[in-house]
């Protein structure tokens, strides 16, 4: 190798574990000098991309100088190639340090505390390893013991309000996801987008609905393990969450988009664009679960425990409703059941789909309220279940009981008219779930719903959800 004696100390330092003459042909030499090259310069990419600056590119060792001309004709590739790496490099240092920024939070993740308070230490442990078995040993040691206890200082410890990081994240999700709804709604308002419930108010919304957004929060608390991943008050949560806020304001621009996902909309109203869009959506949406699936199964290995609770939380929260006429499948809902099994926080394209979801759920409750799905049939349900007294057109006294129910004095029993024993009693109710009119109540009865909803009947001129 010539000019190997005169090689500075840098140079030296750059071709670590290159001992020995190389000008020889022997073939396994030359093959161990290139396997530790690669292996140095793949530790220097390594190293630049997590903790490096651009000042330690200058340590890749582009080549193996050689007195050969063949390894001198590889020089220019090997520049090339070394060039290549350190781009590769800076580009992937550049998006270590924005997902670090988008991933941090706010607030530390951390127990929060109120002072301190003093504890005895405990070297009984660190003393108790010295023991060696012997009588006269075991004698010493336990009065080293008793002096060690007697000469020991306190320890100050945190007051932790709050034994828990999990109870942080939870929190902190409570607080921005209650605080993002008053600001949507109020910006919403502030505008003047017509696009709204113009009834609704704030008040209202705590009031009313705020037992049943908190009960919503746990549920995609808990089903969306967010305790294995940093706290809400991220960047990149915020800014997801922003982007869903803005798309669906943004749809008043679009007349083609202003319908509905009911039954009779879709079925009688929905123009060809709508439903171009929809196949769209519906496929990314497809391909994006199965995405999950794969990671799922490749990385963690709960295909099938994920896919049992998106079944379980299917049967429970979609299975009751989808069969009613008066179905309405808000988008508050679609954000908060699909979001919660974007699950994989290791992920940032998983992430990136709960935070979407996340702002889909917080525009829907701020714009229009936390609507029940089943709209109109669940509040009169509840007029009647409740026995309210409000005259719907006649149809609803304080003396009427539920259909399922009769009162023989003592009390609501089980009608054993329908329904004896528990198998027969759960059959019938399932049939009353599923039957288009589960509320009992009859509409032509109620003033303004002169038919039933009909998704079918385009011309029906009844209320449609």
């Amino acid at each position: 190798m010539e000019g190997r004696e005169s090689l500075s100390v840098s140079s030296d330092l750059q071709r670590p574990l290159l001992e020995g003459d190389l000008r020889d042909d022997d073939d396994e030499e030359e093959q161990s000098a290139t396997a530790i090259l690669e292996e140095w310069n793949a530790s220097v990419s390594a190293f630049v991309a997590e903790n490096g600056g651009e000042d330690n590119l200058d340590c890749f060792c582009a080549s193996i100088e050689q007195d050969s001309p063949a390894s001198e004709a590889n020089d220019d590739d090997a520049a090339v190639a070394a060039a290549a790496a350190a781009a590769d490099s800076k580009w992937a240092m550049i998006a270590s340090r924005l997902a670090t920024i988008g991933t941090a939070t706010l607030f530390p993740d951390a127990e929060p505390t109120l002072g301190s308070y003093l504890v005895a230490s405990d070297n009984n442990d660190d003393e108790s390893n010295n023991n060696d078995g012997s009588d006269s040993d075991s004698d010493s040691d336990s009065d080293s013991d008793s002096d060690n206890r007697n000469n020991q200082s306190p320890i100050r410890q945190p007051r932790r309000l709050v034994k828990s990081i999990a109870v942080i994240k939870f929190l902190k999700f409570v607080v921005i996801t209650l605080g993002s709804i008053a600001f949507v709604r109020s910006a919403v308002v502030a505008v003047g987008i017509s696009d709204r419930d113009v009834s609704l108010t704030l008040p209202q919304i705590w009031r009313y609905e705020g037992d049943s957004i908190l009960r919503d929060l746990a549920f995609f608390f808990a089903v969306g393990r967010m305790h294995h991943r940093t706290g809400v008050d991220t960047l990149e949560w915020l800014g997801f969450g922003l982007l869903a806020n803005l798309y669906f304001e943004a749809q008043v621009f679009f007349e083609w988009m202003q319908h509905s996902a009911t039954p009779y909309e879709m079925y009688c109203t929905w123009p060809w664009k709508l439903w171009a869009f929809a196949i769209v959506v519906v496929v990314g949406t497809v391909c994006l679960v199965v995405a999950h699936a794969r990671v799922a199964h490749r990385d963690d290995g709960r295909l099938w425990s994920t896919a049992g609770e998106f079944l379980l939380c299917g049967a429970f929260f979609v299975l009751p409703v989808v069969a009613s006429p008066y179905a309405h499948f808000h988008h508050w809902f679609a954000g908060w059941f699909l979001g919660m099994h974007a699950n994989l926080h290791h992920k940032w394209w998983s992430r990136a789909a709960m935070a979407y979801c996340w702002g889909m759920y917080v525009n829907g409750i701020a714009v229009y309220g936390r609507d029940p799905l089943l709209t109109c049939d669940y509040a009169l349900f509840l007029v009647h279940d409740q026995q309210c007294p409000i005259d719907i057109g006649g149809a609803i006294t304080t003396t009427e009981r539920n259909p399922l129910h009769h009162d023989d004095g003592d009390g609501i029993v089980i009608d054993t008219d329908t329904a004896s024993g528990l198998i027969p009693l759960l059959g019938e109710l399932l049939l009353r779930l599923l039957r288009s009119n589960p509320s009992g109540i009859s509409d032509s009865d109620i003033d303004g719903i002169s038919d039933s909803p009909d998704w079918r009947n385009c011309t029906n001129s009844g209320y449609h959800p």
